[in-house]
């Protein structure tokens, strides 16, 4: 990634490799030896107070090096399900939850793909389930992010006067931390679906 963003890496950092150990207090409580892709992401996006802020001041490039990053994770998880069909048996989808069932196999070293045409699939029979079991929803209700809540601004004054837009992911932080706190989300979850919500949150 360095040398595709130099703008972002001038000193030509090395990236991730696959030999990445883990270091720090949480090191004894996981199992794998090396870091994944998706953490090394992860850990790269955070704001540090005490590093340098040349790539989220990036702006659109910035932007940029985070969706290469989300193809990069993509690709890695795409990967372990392609190598991994005889441990998956996606072939026989049907028996696979029937072992799982029985306890042949860990539920846990199942892949899924978030995204793909079997969990979309899955999504909208779980849909219908509650559809044919509790009646069709009776109210439609979309939340959205606001770039202007407090939070959102407080974020942006410590990591530098930067705009909601430079910063999508403080502005997603900031919506789910709300979703978790407000009174509202515990009153949806204690409808006991009297009235059946459809609730589409996005940021």
């Amino acid at each position: 990634m360095a040398l595709q963003y130099p703008m972002l890496f001038p000193y030509g950092d090395s990236g991730f490799h696959l030999r990445i150990p883990y270091a720090g207090e949480n090191e004894k409580t996981i199992q794998r030896e090396y870091l994944t892709v998706r953490e090394y992401y992860a850990y790269q996006l955070q704001t540090r107070l005490s590093e340098g802020k040349t790539m989220t001041r990036g702006g659109r490039l910035y932007h940029q090096f985070i969706v290469d990053a989300y193809t990069i994770i993509e690709e890695e998880r795409l990967k372990f399900n392609r190598l991994n069909q005889k441990k998956l048996r996606a072939d026989l989808y049907n028996n696979v939850c029937d072992a799982v069932g029985r306890g042949d196999s860990d539920s846990k070293s199942l892949g899924t793909f978030v995204g793909g045409p079997r969990y979309m699939v899955k999504n909208y029979h779980d849909a219908m389930v509650l559809c044919r079991t509790y009646g069709n929803p009776h109210l439609f209700v979309t939340i959205t992010a606001n770039p202007g809540w407090e939070d959102v601004k407080e974020h942006l004054q410590k990591y530098g006067n930067d705009t909601a837009d430079d910063r999508p992911e403080i502005t997603t932080r900031a919506f789910h931390s709300s979703q978790g706190r407000n009174s509202f989300w515990t009153t949806v979850c204690r409808l006991n679906f009297s009235y059946l919500l459809i609730l589409l949150s996005y940021p």
